[in-house]
């Protein structure tokens, strides 16, 4: 009579190895097709945010806007640009705070020459961004301005974007991140200010 509880039981812990096999085997199947879709997905994300990044058409920027530096000196967005095009990220004290936080992480590890890359800010003091700075160490150049640049709309959503400025002041190529997929911000800054 033992033999047989041993062999129902033997044949019970059998039955349950194999389904716990079989059901491994098939989350691995699923987690693998969950990687691909997203994959996909990504994929798919960064080739919009890219093409439709270009597509919007340029606005002149006025020769007056006058930033500030770190230490306190002015100087006119057209000697920052200089002669070459830069990117800008634009932020405002008005912003979601840790949308800002998730861009100052994307641009922290962005790898490869930084130097066509700067941050516009509206805050009230100068000293205020220069420890948004230091607190999150930003290796980049970083201006205020009390200044309004001509894109109220994008202004009103209160989240920071990027665009280009080339040496004509002309604005380009909007984009507006999101702190949910930080790829995207990567590739928009990728393919802008590495080109």
């Amino acid at each position: 009579m033992k033999k047989y509880y041993l062999i129902i039981l033997f044949s019970i812990f059998f039955l349950l190895n194999v389904c716990l096999i079989t059901k491994f085997m098939l989350f691995s199947k699923a987690s693998k097709q969950k990687e691909s879709l997203l994959e996909m997905e990504k994929k798919f994300l960064t080739d919009f945010i890219i093409k439709y990044s270009f597509s919007f058409p340029s606005f002149p920027l006025s020769n007056s806007i006058v930033l500030e530096g770190e230490n306190g000196q002015k100087e006119s967005l057209k000697s920052v640009v200089g002669e070459s095009q830069i990117t800008i990220l634009k932020i405002s004290q008005n912003n979601c705070f840790s949308c800002i936080e998730s861009e100052f992480n994307v641009l922290k590890n962005l790898k490869g020459n930084r130097s066509n890359i700067i941050i516009i800010a509206q805050y009230d003091s100068i000293r205020e961004l220069a420890l948004l700075k230091n607190k999150n160490n930003l290796e980049y150049k970083i201006f205020n301005t009390v200044d309004q640049l001509p894109m109220d709309k994008l202004e009103k959503l209160n989240v920071p974007y990027y665009f280009t400025v080339n040496e004509t002041l002309n604005m380009s190529s909007f984009f507006i991140p999101d702190k949910n997929y930080p790829f995207l911000s990567e590739n928009y800054l990728i393919n802008r200010a590495y080109n």
